[in-house]
């Protein structure tokens, strides 16, 4: 399925257009406490979501070069400790002991992920993820003992096959926790978009312009914020 978009250079965003009646509909982004929260766990869904697009195909091409399964594996990582990390642009983070309450096993596997991310992706810390070493092959008659060879030999990539079904569940686990967070705010989130001035909302908003518009993929994430607001087609 697809829908018409438009790329808006000042907000540096692609903003599906929305008609109703046959015409087209202004737009203009909302702002405030709450709606800044939704946002940013809108905004760690996405991650998450494409987290688990990446395990997905981790898990289902177990034969693919391992140069493609290591740039994918890391690419998770980043994706995944994002969410628990204050990026800009966010008002937002993920506590992993609120996540993973009374879950052991599962802050296990995040823990060894942010471990990875930390002494493995983002930095060459100590650790077994990053090893490399200088190995001396020796002569094996040692009557006539001498080095016969030097090779550089390290460990960029740990074959984690059998761990991805468990990062795949924390990742499910943080997601279904942002859904909850996000029922949470329904409720001020609501209160704050009805207190906004009509009259400000559309001096500012923008109408698209037809002949910019572009077909855009419903499957891209543009997924809508709860609330009653949410019934044009």
């Amino acid at each position: 399925m697809f829908r018409f978009s438009v790329f808006d250079k000042e907000l540096f965003l692609y903003v599906p257009v929305l008609h109703i009646d046959g015409k087209v509909c202004p737009y203009v982004v909302a702002d405030g406490k709450f709606t800044k929260l939704v946002t940013a766990y809108h905004s760690i869904q996405s991650d998450l979501l494409e987290v688990q697009a990446m395990i997905s195909y981790l898990k289902s091409n177990p034969n693919a070069p391992g140069v493609v399964k290591a740039s994918i594996f890391k690419a998770f990582i980043i994706q995944y400790t994002k969410c628990y990390t204050k990026t800009w642009g966010r008002g937002a983070k993920l506590e992993a002991k609120s996540v993973f309450n009374s879950k052991e096993e599962l802050l296990e596997a995040h823990n060894e992920i942010m471990e990875m991310r930390n002494n493995y992706i983002a930095h060459a810390g100590k650790g077994k993820y990053d090893n490399g070493a200088m190995v001396l092959y020796l002569n094996p008659d040692t009557n006539n003992p001498a080095i016969g060879r030097i090779l550089h030999c390290d460990l960029k990539f740990l074959d984690h096959s059998l761990r991805l079904s468990g990062y795949d569940k924390i990742c499910q686990l943080a997601y279904e926790y942002v859904d909850l967070k996000l029922e949470k705010l329904n409720s001020s989130y609501n209160k704050e978009v009805n207190s906004m001035d009509l009259n400000e909302l559309y001096r500012q908003a923008k109408t698209p312009n037809r002949t910019d518009f572009r077909l855009q993929n419903e499957n891209e994430d543009m997924r809508e914020a709860r609330g009653p607001y949410n019934h044009i087609d």
